[in-house]
Formats: C-alpha cells, structure tokens, sequence
C-alpha cells in the first residue's frame, strides 16, 4: 500500500485547484443555498433551534439528532452571519472531500498524478458543487465516508485503541446524521474490523466501546421516550410509499374494506397534518415541547416530527407488513423503480434547481459526454456501466485476493458501503434514491480509479516483455 501523504508543493497545488473551481462556479452564478433551513422536513423548527435546542433535540423523533444539533449550534453560535458560517463549513468539506480522495485513492495504490486527475475531475463535476452549496447532510455524509476510509487504512498501519476509537468514531457519526445507517450497520463494521484483525481484537474493542455505548444510548432513549428503536421513526411512512401506494387503487381498496388494512392507507404518506384523524395528532401529555407538540413550524411549515408523526408512521408499517404478506410484489416492483432512479445522475434533483440553472448548459455537457445520457431520457448509460464496473471489479479484486491485504481491507470497506448504501436505500426509500448515491460516488470513482492503474500498470508490463 502506497503511503497517503503530500509533500507542501502538491497541498498548494491541490488547494490552488480547488479554489480556482470555486472561483469559477461562483462567476457563473452559483451561491450557497441555506433555504432548506425553513422548509425541509428533516430540520427542527429554526425558532426552537436557536431557543430550546437541547430539549428539542432530545425529543427528536424523526431523524438522527447529530445534524440538527449542528444547525442548532451554527444558529447560535453564528448569529447574523450563520449562513456564512455553513458556506466556510461545506467549503471545508469540499475541500477535505477533494484532498481525502486524492489520499485514497493512493491508498489504495493510484500514482499521484492519477489521483489527482481523478479527485479533479469529481470536484468539477456538477454534482459536487451543487451538493456543496446546498444545506443538507448528503456533502457531510460524503465526505465523513472518505474520511473513515482513511482512518481504517490509518488504523490498518499500526493499530491502537485511539486510532480504533477515531474510526468507530466516524462512522457513529454517519449513523447520528443519516438513518440509512442504523445500530446494524456498525456492528457489522467492528466485527468484520475484529475478525480482521484477531490479534489486535483488543485496540477494536476498546476503540470502539464509546461509539458503541452512545450510538446503543440513542436507541435507549428513543425506545424509551417514543417506543421506537431505531434512530428515525418515519420507517413506516418510507415504507408505506414501496409497498401500500404501489397496489392497483382497487386493490388498495378491497384491502381497506375487509379491514386487512387501515382507512390511512388510503392518505399519502409524509400529507400534511389536516389529511389525517385529529386523534393521530393529540399531543396529550406534550403540550409544552412544541417540538413534538406544535403541528406547525414557526416557518408555516408542517412540523414532521409532531408526535402525531410517530403515531401515522407505526400505523403505516402495520399497514405495510400486512401488504409484503399480501402482495410481496409491490415491493419489488417498486424496488427496481428506485434502483432506476438511482442510475440517474445525482444533480438531476429538483431541490438543487437553485444552483443547477446556473451551470445548466456544463451540467448537460457533463451528463452527455461523461454519463452517456442520449437526450432528455433518464438513461445513463455510462454512469450505470461505471457503477457497475466499480462493483464488480472491487468484488473481483477481493475474492482473486489480488493486491496487498491492506489493500484488500480498504477496498473490502469502500464496496460494502456501496452496497450498503444501495440495498437498503433502495428497498426502503424511492424518489430520492440518486441523492443517496451520491454519498457513495467518491468511492465508486476511487475504485475505478484502482482499476485504471492497475491496467495502465499491465499494459507497460506487457510492453516492456
């Protein structure tokens, strides 16, 4: 494994890099966009942010409490100027996700003139900027990915219970920000790490104690306050759009009539409060938290994490389950539109419109040449063949063995997050499902990367014999 470090001359280099993109983006119009604050569901009410942070991040149901708690902090903190405060923090990121690559991608054996031009080319590409300059966790995500890459790989050269406790860090950061990663997700992680490595067993155990106690104290509380055990409640509503809204409207029907499921299968899921039962939404018991008890954000946006919320969402994964028995293919069905939409490229995505009209005629450039898009259709034909490509070479490298076992251990990481991040997106979530993806696209390009080296490598060998 080649070592994962810049001399000053390249860190400028790569810092001049990433600040003429900027720089260029900006001329073109792009700016950072904080408006998801007032309006996006997954966000507390700004107002109970900036005054009643910690008990409403407690009594947040809905998603993990890490992001929020973050906006909280920044709202604070920042006061007036807290939207430049996350444009430097996404900059940052932009940045540590630019530089992270470059280092993975030698990790995993790429010279560095390949890894910069491959870190270069996803910093211009369309999605990076926009994802960027958008208030959202998906850019935090992507880079915290990159980032336990690097630690694993810095584990994995002389292992101690402070470096195990950096990396089991990481990825409880990931599941306090996106419920895509849940207890399971981490569990695997320290045992596949501790099977790994059965002499140093004791430095993953250690390391990864803390992360695990807090991350278990998260379910605790939620289990305890909303009987939830998970860290987001709206499993049911996510659900109910795979399964109940993808039946034929008589067979959604009949089922409602013979009482096999419940009339607010017939309600869309995520509807405003007025489309439900008053009873659902009795904050009884909640009155004085309006974080759980205001059905209304000071914004005049509906308040998804009303407890009102958690009631609707248990009632749908009810509804749900009783339909998987029913009609299994609903599911399917439904799973492979959202694997459809995941081939798409991720910039197509009506809430970064904001930016995206500025780089508009790039971004159909980038979308043709690179992503092999013919026209307006939603075929990608390119991206589908280099997320596949990416896959099934890194499966291929693990079980031939080929390439050093460090090697094999980071690249045995960067493939079970993508799969990760595709079944259970996939199977569980649609519409949003290209979004998810691109969490995931750094590492998708750092193992194409290793895979363009690895020829380039055999072609002069073959030209040298």
């Amino acid at each position: 494994m080649r070592t994962s470090t810049l001399r000053p001359a390249a860190c400028l280099w790569l810092a001049g890099v990433f600040l003429a993109v900027e720089a260029v983006y900006h001329a073109h119009g792009v700016r950072f966009d904080a408006t998801p604050l007032d309006s996006f569901w997954q966000f507390l009410d700004p107002l109970l942010l900036r005054v009643d942070l910690m008990r409403s991040v407690w009594y947040l149901h809905g998603q993990p409490p890490a992001f929020n708690l973050l906006l909280g902090l920044v709202l604070k903190l920042g006061g007036s100027r807290w939207e430049s405060v996350f444009h430097v923090l996404y900059g940052a990121c932009g940045f540590g996700l630019y530089v992270g690559l470059v280092l993975l991608l030698q990790r995993l054996g790429v010279r560095l003139a390949g890894a910069a031009t491959a870190a270069t080319l996803f910093l211009v590409s369309p999605s990076f900027v926009l994802y960027e300059h958008w208030l959202f966790y998906t850019f935090p995500v992507a880079t915290l990915l990159v980032m336990a890459a690097l630690a694993l790989a810095w584990f994995r050269d002389r292992p101690s219970p402070v470096r195990a406790l950096l990396f089991h860090s990481l990825v409880l950061a990931m599941c306090g920000i996106q419920s895509t990663y849940q207890l399971p997700y981490f569990i695997l992680i320290a045992a596949a790490l501790i099977a790994l490595h059965p002499r140093h067993r004791r430095a993953v155990v250690y390391g990864a104690a803390l992360p695990f106690v807090l991350l278990c104290g998260l379910y605790i509380k939620n289990t305890a306050v909303f009987g939830v055990p998970s860290t987001s409640s709206w499993m049911g509503m996510s659900l109910a759009k795979m399964t109940v809204w993808y039946l034929p409207a008589d067979t959604l029907q009949r089922l409602v009539t013979s009482r096999a499921i419940s009339p607010i299968s017939l309600i869309e899921p995520f509807s405003a409060p007025g489309a439900y039962p008053p009873e659902y939404f009795a904050a009884v018991g909640f009155e004085d938290v309006p974080a759980i008890g205001a059905r209304w954000k000071s914004t005049g946006r509906e308040n998804m994490n009303h407890i009102g919320y958690l009631r609707v969402s248990q009632q749908y994964l009810r509804d749900s389950l009783a339909v998987l028995r029913r009609h299994p293919r609903a599911l399917a069905q439904a799973s492979r539109d959202a694997w459809w939409i995941y081939s798409w490229s991720s910039s197509e995505y009506r809430f970064l419109n904001r930016n995206a009209t500025h780089i508009a005629a790039w971004t159909r450039m980038v979308d043709r040449v690179v992503y092999g898009r013919r026209g307006e259709s939603a075929r990608y034909l390119g991206l589908l063949i280099g997320l596949t490509a990416a896959v099934a070479f890194g499966l291929a490298s693990l079980v031939s063995r080929a390439g050093a076992s460090s090697e094999r251990l980071l690249l045995a990481f960067l493939v079970f997050n993508i799969l990760w991040v595709a079944v259970v997106g996939n199977t569980f979530e649609m519409g949003e499902n290209n979004r998810f993806r691109f969490t995931t696209d750094a590492l998708s390009l750092a193992i194409l990367g290793l895979m363009g080296q690895r020829a380039y490598d055999a072609f002069r060998a073959r030209k040298a014999r």
